[in-house]
């Protein structure tokens, strides 16, 4: 006799979530106490999702969503995982104790004191971000930690002598913020003494917000509808904008360089990263290949004009004659595609003293060069035009955001892939200033 159909419970992430096979667990939501090792043990095997699905019986959409942690799978399917990849079921999945009422997990190193932090899900897991300024700007957080007893654990700041944006020194945008391990700053933040959200302290709780927390407050975000982004796109602000007013997904649109925001994909603690390494999507698509390996895709954002910005009144008209001319330049952190391009300019040249400062985005050199620090620095044209500096273009980069392969089924990147292919989105990015958004929405 046919089995009655079993009614499938949905949480506020998406209704979408509902196509999913029915089978593969009994109810389709999260909870931030199980982690999840699936992933990692098919990589072991060097399967892909479409193996795995086939071998355990379920269907690959299930696999992705049980290893992203969106859902709580069934006995069976956890059963069948297990028997599929020759493992105990406790080698798959355990909960996690410490992920309980009081636990806070840092995506990165908080400062001390009084810390703002925005939460996001990212692989399964509920993740701590401290505030900073973004690409759109100071955003609305979602609570604040009091840390106590973390002593010794190094907040979000830059290096000695790194220029964060607006003239911060590193800020939260600088080469060395976020160089903390998840797992140790997890420790550290265990002392945490409380978490207040609003005008109101209450014990460390990531999900859910008492009522007299929630008295004339804000509404919260839902972690599972807040996309991090790490890049340094200038115009990031645009997208973060249309995805909350066409789809209802929060950006965190993080300042980092190109290098740094794989790293950041690589070790799970964002969801998406923005590439500018080489000159097309192509040879981004190499470079992300050498560093990450497969399982990873490129969605082309636009290809801009990166070039030398350089202070009023100089009277420099070529690049050969800022080279030659022995001015002060701003640098640019290792591993972002501005600092590749400035290298590529003085190939071959002592670049020793070139710079005493280092700018950690487009702005930040904007910034130096306008608050008198350098003479000159390497940005996209954008910015240049905006700060009111003149530009000598160098050459042009394709722009591209890079994710994991097996979150396509997830609502918040496909909502990113319907904004960057919008009619919308295309005419913002067009109307700026060295833009090119021909091929505005392809993936490789």
């Amino acid at each position: 006799p046919a089995r009655p159909a079993r009614p499938i419970q949905t949480h506020a992430l998406d209704a979408s979530l509902a196509r999913y096979d029915p089978d593969a667990y009994a109810t389709i939501m999260s909870d931030p106490r199980i982690e999840t090792r699936v992933r990692e043990a098919r990589g072991r095997r060097g399967w892909s999702q479409e193996m795995l699905a086939a071998r355990a019986g379920i269907s690959r959409a299930a696999v992705s969503a049980i290893e992203t942690g969106r859902v709580v799978p069934s006995t069976a399917a956890a059963l069948a995982l297990a028997a599929a990849l020759e493992c105990r079921v406790e080698e798959l999945f355990r909960l996690d104790a410490a992920r309980g009422e009081d636990a806070v997990t840092w995506a990165w190193a908080p400062g001390g004191g009084a810390q703002r932090f925005w939460l996001a899900e990212v692989g399964g897991r509920l993740l701590h971000y401290p505030v900073e300024t973004t690409a759109a700007g100071l955003l609305p957080h979602d609570g604040v930690v009091v840390v106590g007893g973390a002593e010794g654990v190094a907040g979000p700041v830059g290096a000695s002598g790194t220029v964060g944006t607006a003239g911060t020194a590193g800020g939260g945008r600088a080469a060395g913020a976020g160089r903390a391990a998840s797992s140790d700053v997890t420790a550290a933040a265990r002392a945490a003494t409380e978490v207040r959200v609003g005008s109101t302290a209450r014990a460390a709780s990531p999900w859910g917000v008492p009522a007299a927390a929630r008295a004339g407050a804000m509404p919260r975000p839902d972690p599972r509808r807040t996309l991090v982004v790490a890049g340094c796109d200038p115009a990031a602000g645009l997208l973060a904008t249309l995805l909350g007013n066409a789809a209802g997904v929060r950006v965190l649109p993080f300042v980092r360089s190109s290098g740094r925001s794989l790293e950041l994909l690589r070790d799970g603690r964002i969801h998406v990263a923005g590439v500018h390494l080489g000159a097309g999507p192509e040879e981004n698509e190499r470079l992300v290949r050498e560093r990450l390996g497969p399982g990873f895709r490129l969605l082309h954002v636009a290809r801009w004009m990166e070039g030398v910005a350089l202070a009023p009144g100089l009277g420099v008209r070529s690049v050969p004659a800022a080279l030659d001319a022995g001015l002060r330049w701003v640098g640019r952190e290792e591993g972002s595609g501005a600092r590749r391009c400035l290298e590529q300019l003085f190939e071959g040249r002592d670049v020793s003293g070139l710079w005493q400062h280092a700018a950690s985005d487009h702005r930040g050199v904007v910034d130096a060069i306008r608050a008198g620090w350098a003479q000159a620095g390497i940005c996209v044209r954008l910015v240049a035009e905006d700060g009111g500096l003149a530009f000598l273009p160098v050459r042009t980069e394709a722009y591209d955001l890079c994710y994991r392969a097996d979150m396509e089924d997830d609502p918040r990147l496909a909502a990113l892939l319907d904004a960057v292919r919008s009619v919308a989105f295309r005419r913002l990015l067009g109307d700026l200033p060295g833009y090119d958004v021909q091929r505005t929405g392809e993936r490789s």
